[in-house]
């Protein structure tokens, strides 16, 4: 059976490299609203590029809310900057507020099979926002998981400049699993 797979921003294409090389046979759909960065990731970066992988220059809200298609999988890795005036050297970013409202979460069940799963690369502000959203989740999910997105630890030991500004974060980022 081959497994359909629904990639919310493509960042680098890490995520669709890593499923194509667990699952060569995938049908794999991407998602970004910018071009350019789906130029990038294929040119210089791993975004897979064979046949079952289409790439679509659209909102991801929009992408999932006009899908008919049942996914096995979906993974949510949408983030935008944010001015908190606090930093100037690095931006901040944030998960853009539709991606954490209940029509979104109602939206990504929809659009995943009964047996498939869903996981969302989540950076929350707080735990009362961590706790808003494992709530609106479990209106549309049978199983809601947080865990935390890496070790500080092992983050720690990795190259410092391109990691330390990334460690300051890791107590509010969350890989977000949804079961259906």
């Amino acid at each position: 059976m081959t497994m359909n797979t629904l990639i919310l921003g493509v960042g680098g294409g890490l995520a669709a490299h890593t499923i194509d090389r667990m699952a060569p046979k995938a049908k794999i759909d991407m998602v970004h609203l910018d071009p350019e960065t789906i130029y990038a990731a294929k040119a210089w970066f791993c975004a897979p590029q064979r046949e079952g992988i289409r790439y679509h220059v659209d909102d991801a809200y929009n992408f999932v809310k006009e899908s008919r298609i049942k996914y096995d999988y979906t993974f949510v890795d949408i983030f935008q900057p944010v001015d908190e005036g606090t930093r100037k050297e690095r931006k901040q970013h944030e998960n853009p507020p539709i991606f954490q409202s209940e029509s979104f979460f109602e939206l990504l069940r929809r659009t995943t099979k009964d047996d498939g799963v869903a996981v969302m690369n989540m950076l929350v502000k707080s735990e009362a926002v961590r706790k808003e959203n494992e709530r609106l989740a479990r209106k549309h999910w049978r199983e809601v998981t947080f865990a935390p997105w890496m070790d500080p630890e092992f983050m720690r030991e990795r190259r410092e400049k391109m990691i330390k500004d990334a460690i300051e974060d890791l107590d509010r980022q969350f890989l977000v699993t949804f079961k259906a």
